[in-house]
């Protein structure tokens, strides 16, 4: 990549990262009764969606570029369509609703295989950890989705902890990973994420099985501090590449 695209990434990477910080202020004061519509709640995610396709669209390779934009598409479809099923202002099914966002968990499968193809040589241990948490985080979502549409459409009657099963499979191999990286030496920020998702996911359960936690927005604390990891060492990193 060009040193002019690597400068459009990285002054598109802050603002991006600001739309993201904005969205999750907004959904803790929604989480928290605010009487904000879900369409004024999205609309920082939104903007984020908008901005991620013209960081897709500066890449160079065009099958990456492809499936990017196919992925990053088919979120904002499903993010549209949730912020209208939430509202009340639509007659959608939530088989509708969701069925962008499982179109949308098997493009970015296909994306981050583009990656490995192109820059696989370039990962560096804990990426490639990674890359296997990544993987088990998008089949645990799509089985927990499926058991989630099944209650919410009211087809079926399940538990809020048998439907948790593949998310519980999902903070096992997290922390597991994180247990049998920790004495390694090189042990990186990837491995911190995983164990930021893993915090969520567990505050997530508590929170679902009978609000067994008090506050809604205590569940995203682990999601600002993710966010805060990744903005400062990703666009560090891509700053210090570029100058």
């Amino acid at each position: 990549m060009s040193k002019r695209l690597r400068l459009v990434q990285c002054l598109l990477w802050f603002p991006m990262h600001m739309c993201l910080i904005a969205f999750l202020v907004t959904l803790s004061l929604k989480l928290s009764g605010s009487t904000m519509s879900w369409y004024r709640t999205m609309v920082p995610l939104w903007l984020m969606e908008a901005l991620l396709i013209w960081f897709v669209l500066v890449i160079k390779s065009v099958t990456y570029k492809i499936w990017g934009v196919l992925s990053v598409l088919s979120f904002a479809l499903w993010t549209a369509l949730l912020a209208v099923r939430l509202e009340d202002t639509g007659d959608l099914s939530w088989w509708g609703v969701m069925t962008p966002f499982w179109i949308f968990l098997a493009l970015i499968n296909v994306v981050r295989r583009e990656k490995r193809k192109t820059d696989y040589d370039n990962y560096s241990k804990g990426k490639k950890v990674f890359e296997v948490g990544f993987s088990n985080l998008v089949a645990s979502l799509a089985v927990f989705s499926v058991l989630q549409t099944l209650v919410m459409s009211g087809a079926a009657q399940i538990s809020w902890t048998l439907r948790f099963i593949p998310l519980f499979y999902y903070i096992f191999v997290c922390l597991f990973t994180l247990f049998s990286m920790w004495q390694q030496e090189n042990f990186d920020y990837t491995q911190s994420i995983l164990g930021l998702i893993a915090a969520f996911l567990i505050l997530l359960y508590f929170k679902g099985n009978n609000n067994m936690l008090p506050y809604s927005s205590v569940m995203l604390i682990p999601v600002y501090i993710l966010e805060i990891v990744i903005f400062f060492t990703i666009f560090t990193k891509r700053m210090t590449k570029h100058f």
